[in-house]
């Protein structure tokens, strides 16, 4: 009769736990519902396929090609299979995002209780992992669709691993290596998996201690760490090939920068300031934006706080690990699982993003879930001091997350708000631009383009979307016009020169053209797109040293500018000088080119193309 009435008030407390999760997801992610797609990613990741019809060939090309410089296939399969049973109605595919949310939150109470046996604790992870501001990126973002679903892999692998921990077999570790592998289909960060299994056997499933000198059966300690070690090699090897793929499949995409434009230092130090920013917008979520644009200088005194917060927290953790383990697991878990986006290998022009705190917190929330009773622990008034601050806290996060939750109801609410809490946001700029010129506010679209290009202006997607902005219902003297009067204004924006020069190539004047390539590259020498665009001008208009002279300068300021490489070759294979005209070709078959079709077709090749050299290049080889 005791064991049933026990029973009764634990399946009480998990429907009251359960409920309260709920609510904690249904209030502030609710609102997504009559939200729209946002012009950042979501078009890519919801149209790319929309029309495709899932046969086993279409899937096949799937698992076996890049897409958003990513191989994450299922990321892929989800939004084709949104877009078969919700057509383009943003609304249902956001509550897609949050039903994924939800399965999460509640599979992490599961693995936390089921581990520890705390439930109350167990609920604090999984109501801050639900509701924390944070999180609103990866939820509200259509496009961050592999954040939700890699993530629901991630618990169910955790969760396989648990049965595996408790009764070692290969059948209950083949589960593991299944969800795994899934979870790597949907988004290559969820790699650190292998490492944080190796923190759960230390915490909180026991399965070796930190400072025990041994384990059952008098098994050294070393040889017990080492077997847990060896078990996740098949894991690890998994984690290595899809590391490696992903590297390639963002080189093909032109998404890893190289050292040459941000050096490996400035890396390292971003990095730094990347943690310690990420630990203090866990505790005082403001200030968050789609989009953080790299600072041009990182202050020494940033660098340095930093390095002392995390060397400190390190410290603390490891002097408390023997006696209080989720510590140290809790903040490694953390500090790993941010190694593979912390910037060390930068893909994209964004210094942090909120996005890839999704997983990572976890380990936060459970030192704090954890950590905080344990310094009250001798205090008389101890449980209604943590449930105090435990009310004031949720409050506050709920409060906050229901409001970044509105930035993301349309373009202009997430692009305002990106831009009235950063600094010099290009991107934000650029999209709120083009949200305006879609909605035909011409003349304010071509003021945040402006905005965005004078921020950075090598930004040649702004530039084109300027110039496009600028042509409409305008000759191009019009628009000619238009930019003079601009450089009146702004007489050391590189880019309008850029702009100037683009139109009077429009028009034919391949001299004027030239000429304000060179004064936007006077006022900012690092311009690779003008270099390139100059070039191309000189090669017009019959000048072929000035041409592979500034298409040298492109490639030297941007390595991975394929099409320089081939202009380059083709100019060299008009003079007949084979061997440069080859190299040149290989090395933009190297950086990614693949249109065959015009490598076929251009007479300017011609005279490499019947060159013994041009089969060294390999060419017919890749096209087979």
């Amino acid at each position: 009769m005791k064991r049933n009435q026990q029973e009764k008030r634990e399946n009480i407390r998990h429907i009251v736990i359960v409920l309260i999760l709920l609510a904690s997801i249904g209030i502030p992610y609710g609102q997504v519902g009559d939200y729209e797609f946002v012009n950042y990613d979501d078009p890519r990741y919801v149209t790319t396929f929309a029309d495709e019809r899932l046969t086993p060939r279409f899937v096949m090309t799937l698992m076996t090609s890049f897409g958003a410089s990513n191989w994450h296939p299922l990321t892929w399969l989800s939004h084709i299979v949104d877009t078969r049973l919700f057509g383009m109605n943003a609304g249902a595919h956001h509550l897609v995002n949050v039903l994924f949310h939800l399965i999460n939150t509640l599979l992490l109470y599961f693995i936390l209780y089921k581990a520890t046996g705390e439930a109350w604790k167990s609920c604090l992870v999984a109501g801050l992992f639900a509701i924390h501001p944070l999180h609103v990126e990866s939820v509200a973002w259509i496009a961050e669709r592999k954040d939700v679903l890699s993530t629901l892999f991630w618990m169910l692998s955790i969760i396989a691993y648990m049965r595996y921990a408790r009764r070692a077999r290969w059948t209950t570790y083949l589960p593991v290596i299944f969800f795994f592998m899934l979870g790597l289909m949907t988004k290559p960060m969820v790699v650190t998996l292998p490492f944080v299994l190796l923190l759960l056997d230390v915490w909180p499933l026991g399965r070796i201690g930190l400072f025990r000198h041994g384990g059952p059966d008098g098994v050294p300690a070393r040889h017990l760490a080492a077997g847990l070690v060896i078990e996740k090699i098949p894991l690890l090897g998994l984690s290595g090939a899809v590391s490696l793929l992903t590297i390639l499949a963002q080189k093909s995409g032109g998404a890893v920068n190289s050292l040459d434009y941000f050096p490996l230092g400035f890396r390292l130090a971003n990095a730094l300031v990347s943690y310690a920013t990420y630990l203090g917008k866990t505790f005082i979520p403001v200030n968050m934006a789609v989009f953080y644009p790299y600072p041009a200088v990182i202050p020494m005194w940033k660098i340095l706080f930093s390095g002392i917060v995390l060397i400190a927290i390190s410290f603390a953790v490891v002097k408390q690990s023997r006696n209080h383990p989720y510590l140290l697991v809790g903040w490694l878990w953390f500090i790993g699982t941010l190694v593979p986006v912390i910037g060390l290998v930068q893909a994209g022009t964004q210094s942090m993003a909120d996005r890839y705190t999704y997983i990572p917190l976890i380990g936060l929330f459970v030192m704090a879930a954890w950590g905080f009773p344990a310094i009250l622990e001798n205090f008389r008034h101890r449980k209604i001091t943590v449930l105090t601050v435990g009310l004031l806290v949720y409050s506050l996060f709920l409060l906050l997350t229901w409001q970044q939750v509105r930035c993301w109801a349309d373009n202009f609410s997430l692009y305002t708000h990106a831009i009235a809490v950063t600094d010099r946001n290009h991107v934000a700029h650029n999209n709120l631009g083009a949200a305006l010129y879609k909605k035909g506010e011409v003349y304010k679209s071509i003021w945040h383009f402006r905005s965005a290009f004078e921020i950075k202006p090598d930004y040649y997607e702004a530039l084109v979307n300027f110039r496009a902005a600028i042509l409409t219902g305008q000759t191009v003297d019009q628009a000619l016009e238009n930019v003079k009067r601009l450089l009146s204004l702004y007489p050391e924006n590189s880019g309008l020169y850029y702009t100037k020069g683009v139109l009077y190539g429009q028009k034919g004047d391949l001299g004027k053209a030239i000429d304000n390539y060179q004064e936007a590259l006077w006022l900012y020498p690092e311009f690779a797109q003008a270099y390139f665009d100059q070039g191309y001008f000189y090669a017009l208009s019959g000048d072929h040293a000035n041409a592979l002279a500034a298409y040298g300068r492109a490639v030297k300021i941007q390595p991975d500018l394929v099409w320089a490489y081939y202009h380059a070759a083709a100019i060299l294979s008009l003079e007949n000088r084979l061997e440069a005209s080859a190299e040149q070709l290989r090395k933009a078959i190297e950086k990614g080119f693949n249109d065959w079709v015009y490598l076929q077709n251009d007479l300017k090749m011609d005279n490499l193309k019947k060159s013994s050299l041009y089969q060294r290049v390999g060419v017919n080889n890749i096209m087979k």
